[in-house]
């Protein structure tokens, strides 16, 4: 079945084994929109999955980097651009650790990680459980992105409200600035979009 997202006249398929279009993709996306619009430059869709932020950024001209460890998405991914005829450059990588190190100096780059605890062991949702205590691959994402974001660039991620604030003062307060952007309460989850930029500090 081929989707259509008319605001872009862009057209996307899904494929089962590859995180869909969700909530928590339109979260996301509603909050990257303004910074996609707002100008050119580089962007990273981290962990693209179905592709919709790659194939947003590439029709707005941006060069698009597309990563995910499943080669599934990727697939996806390339068949999602040939159908728009649109462009990115994809790399199967863990994170940041297969894409190579000149591959840095992003403008923008966006990530809608794993987020849920697993406390209990056994999420039946496997792609939302992010660790023991739901930030561990969130928390990965943002140490190798500040090596990767440039001097003026933003990071745009989902948050989870059960991360506490043992979040920003384990991972975030020591790299980064943070704004709050937008929030969204899905059923059985509390959810927001944060800024990421440079500390000065």
């Amino acid at each position: 079945m081929i989707y259509e997202f008319d605001r872009f006249h862009i057209r996307y398929m899904e494929r089962e084994g590859v995180y869909p279009v969700r909530e928590d993709t339109l979260l996301l996306m509603d909050a990257v929109l303004p910074f996609l619009e707002g100008g050119k430059g580089r962007f990273l869709d981290m962990g693209c999955g179905t592709s919709l932020l790659s194939l947003i950024g590439s029709k707005l001209g941006w060069e698009v980097t597309s990563i995910d460890r499943e080669p599934g998405a990727l697939s996806l991914l390339r068949s999602n651009l040939a159908l728009n005829s649109l462009d990115s450059r994809p790399f199967l990588s863990d994170l940041f650790d297969g894409l190579p190190w000149s591959n840095r100096d992003y403008d923008l780059i966006a990530f809608n990680p794993p987020y849920l605890s697993d406390l209990g062991g056994g999420r039946e949702e496997v792609p939302l459980a992010g660790g023991v205590r739901g930030f561990e691959i969130a928390a990965r994402f943002l140490v190798g992105a500040s090596d990767r974001i440039s001097s003026s660039g933003r990071i745009l991620m989902i948050n989870a409200l059960e991360w506490g604030v043992s979040w920003d003062r384990e991972i975030v307060n020591a790299l980064y600035e943070v704004e709050d952007i937008a929030r969204r309460d899905p059923p059985g989850e509390d959810l927001s979009v944060r800024c990421y930029f440079r500390s000065d500090r």
